[in-house]
């Protein structure tokens, strides 16, 4: 299935905001990062959306700079509309900014397409790596109705159809014994390399 356009470009959208809460002041404003369509041939019209989380440690990257290429691929091999945000990162912005963009982001997504307001039948959330770990935080606001003790609410917000975690990065305290037993040892050029240390 090839791209609509002979040199793939993702179609950039403006900054993804919030849809406004039914009741005043339930949501605060937020001014996250951008957010990009990636579209293959004929996905403009399908009511199947995937919603991309970038991995980067909640503090690295964008869906416009190493992961372009996988979500490019990701539109073109599902041949569904990606939308890939741009959340707030660590340290600008602390803990759960990146899950309150996140619940946003698939708030806005089911009743928009790329072409504007339009409902979904399926929306699919694929995260990589933090981006996956935020999937999973996602679904686990949703399931408990709130990002953060008595922070954003998840109420009304219909969960995904679908999550894909790519190796989601889950223990954010670097604490389980994974972290010293797949250890990169240079004598033998075993082991991971991300925990290297």
């Amino acid at each position: 299935m090839g791209l609509a356009h002979p040199n793939p470009k993702p179609t950039p959208k403006p900054k993804l905001k919030p849809e406004p809460s039914p009741k005043p002041n339930q949501e605060p404003n937020r001014s996250g990062g951008t957010a990009e369509w990636l579209l293959p041939e004929g996905a403009e019209d399908k009511a199947e959306r995937v919603l991309f989380l970038h991995g980067g440690g909640y503090s690295w990257y964008s869906p416009s700079d190493v992961y372009r290429p996988f979500t490019t691929r990701l539109a073109a091999g599902t041949g569904l509309a990606v939308l890939a945000i741009d959340y707030r990162l660590a340290p600008e912005y602390a803990a759960p900014a990146a899950l309150e963009d996140a619940l946003a982001a698939l708030r806005w997504l089911w009743a928009h397409g790329p072409g504007g307001e339009a409902p979904a039948r399926r929306v699919l959330v694929v995260g990589d790596s933090a981006g996956g770990g935020l999937a999973l935080a996602l679904m686990h606001a949703l399931h408990v109705g709130e990002c953060s003790e008595g922070g954003v609410s998840s109420a009304g917000v219909r969960p995904p159809s679908a999550v894909v975690a790519l190796s989601p990065w889950t223990d954010l305290t670097s604490s389980l014994p994974s972290y010293t037993s797949r250890a990169f040892d240079k004598a033998t050029q075993r082991g991971d390399p991300v925990f290297s240390g």
